[in-house]
Order: structure tokens, then sequence, then C-alpha cells
């Protein structure tokens, strides 16, 4: 991947690295279960690791960073073509846009009376866009570091990670509504105003 500043994206890569060995050391157990669960044959099982582990912790915090860095590296590989902003001040909008929404998330959940449940949103989310993001990361490094594959491929993988990411967490919010307890109304509330808004806010912000 051609990069300007190529020295500081491998130090940037290896802090990525150095993040997950942090999850790894702080929590081992909740990490690989989150990492086990496509291979798990109990159709419960993703539900039943929700309901053990639904607190704000340190390792959710790493798992935050996580998304933001590994989602930065994929979405400024899509919008080099255009180079409106150079890597690290997509670093900067990729970190906003995370923050406010997760922000606009509880607030929401406070003005509905529902601060428990969207905090629930809030957490399946951070561990399904940090469970893609750690799939996804050795394919990161062979785009950065190799000429294996085509520009054409490298942006049909860039694409397909930002739609799984999307897609991926709203299949496990609907899959786990009986756990959240949200009504349909809310659901739909949730995914106009705090999925699909910000998704097309962020893409015309980088257009």
């Amino acid at each position: 991947m051609p990069f300007l500043y190529h020295d500081l994206y491998s130090i940037y890569l290896l802090f990525i690295i150095s993040l997950i060995s942090l999850s790894f050391i702080n929590d081992r157990k909740q990490i690989k279960t989150l990492l086990l669960i496509p291979f798990q044959k109990q159709k419960s099982y993703g539900s039943l690791y929700f309901q053990r582990n639904m607190n704000f912790s340190f390792l959710r915090f790493l798992y935050f960073l996580l998304i933001i860095l590994i989602t930065n590296c994929f979405i400024y590989i899509l919008q080099q073509q255009t180079v409106k902003y150079n890597f690290f001040s997509l670093l900067i909008i990729v970190k906003l846009f995370f923050i406010t929404k997760y922000t606009a998330s509880l607030m929401m959940g406070f003005i509905l009376n529902k601060y428990a449940k969207f905090k629930k949103i809030i957490i399946i989310n951070i561990d399904i866009k940090a469970f893609i993001s750690l799939y996804f990361l050795p394919i990161l490094f062979i785009i950065s570091y190799t000429n294996f594959l085509s520009d054409s491929l490298i942006y049909i993988v860039c694409f397909l990670f930002l739609t799984i990411l999307i897609s991926a967490k709203l299949m496990f919010l609907l899959k786990s509504n009986n756990f959240i307890g949200l009504k349909f109304i809310d659901i739909i509330l949730y995914i106009c105003f705090l999925e699909i808004i910000p998704v097309i806010a962020l893409y015309i912000s980088l257009k």
C-alpha cells in the first residue's frame, strides 16, 4: 500500500499488535471466547457471551481503540484516490465519529429512560466490531506489505470489511433483542438515527 509515512505506519501497526497483546494479558478468557463465537455449535452461544460480559471495562476500552485504528486503515485505503485527508487527519475523523456515535447512543438511552438497554447495545456494538476488526487484521497486513492482491481486489476487501462491520452488528442486535429488551420502534429509531445517518454523514465528509 503506498503510504507517505511508511515507517510511522509500521509503528502504527505494531501499536495495534501491542494493544491485542495487552487485551490477552488483561482478560485472555473473554477475548478468546469472543473470537471463538463463530466456531461454537450452540445457537445461543453468542447471547450467552453477552449476558455474561455486559460491563464497561478496560478490555472494552482496548477493543474501542482497536476498532478505530483498524477501521481507519481500511477507510484510508478506500479513499486514497481522492486523497482528501491524509492518514492521521482521517484517524482524527474516525475517532470523533465513533466517540460521537457512542455518546449519542448513551444520550438517547437517557432521553428514552432506557440507559441500561442502550448500554447493552453499545457493548454489543463494540465487541462485534472488535471481533470483525481482529479477523480482518491479517488481511490488512497482507495489503500493507505485499503485492499479492490487485488494486481492485484490495478495494473489494476494504469495502467488504466496512459492510460486514455494519451488517454484523445489526444482525447481532436483532438476534439479541430478547436479551436487550427493546421495542420494535426503539430498534428502528436506533438504526435510523444512530446507524444509517452517522454512516451517511461520514461518507459525505470523506467524499
